[in-house]
């Protein structure tokens, strides 16, 4: 069985490079231009940054590490 999602609604793939106490964030469309310039963002200031930035029509590419879960928690609501 092959599973496939309708990616149609997809406006901005964002990408989340996680690290102890920050993560780096950047964001492309899908004709792979930088609508979102990578930045660092301080896990403290995460959940702040994710409410302002990330909306319904994102695609988010999180890496997975020791606190994945914490970072998909606060995303998972926010992003397609």
């Amino acid at each position: 069985m092959k599973f496939e999602k309708d990616t149609s609604g997809i406006k901005r793939y964002i990408g989340f490079d996680i690290h102890k106490e920050y993560g780096l964030v950047g964001g492309q469309n899908a004709r792979q231009e930088w609508v979102m310039q990578s930045r660092r963002v301080g896990l403290e200031k995460f959940r702040a940054w994710a409410q302002a930035n990330l909306c319904l029509g994102d695609a988010a590419i999180i890496e997975t590490t020791t606190n994945v879960w914490d970072v998909y928690d606060i995303v998972a609501p926010l992003v397609s």
